[in-house]
């Protein structure tokens, strides 16, 4: 878990900056001040998704264990099948004919 912890900081971070308790709340939907809401996020073990680049609006738990496992994939030099379908993202019918 704090593998976990540490890469969602991380990407977080790269992506929108450092971010406070209070934004944190903000996102979760939770009322309080920021010293109430880490507990309750600890508390009802809310999994947060941050904002990521815009092609892919959400990251999470899944996200991260499918992230390290294309780490482990690459270092193993096995393909990774999820770097191909988020290439395919977004590319529909109407894309293919123009």
């Amino acid at each position: 878990m704090n593998d976990y912890k540490k890469w969602f900081t991380d990407s977080w971070n790269e992506s929108c900056g450092l971010v406070s308790p209070k934004k944190i709340s903000t996102l979760l939907g939770l009322s309080g001040g920021s010293a109430s809401v880490l507990p309750i996020w600890e508390k009802k073990k809310f999994k947060i998704y941050r904002y990521s680049p815009k092609s892919r609006p959400l990251l999470a738990w899944k996200d991260y264990l499918t992230e390290e496992q294309d780490r482990r994939d690459k270092i193993n030099g096995k393909a990774s099948k999820t770097a191909l379908s988020i290439e395919s993202e977004g590319i529909t019918e109407n894309d293919n004919k123009a």
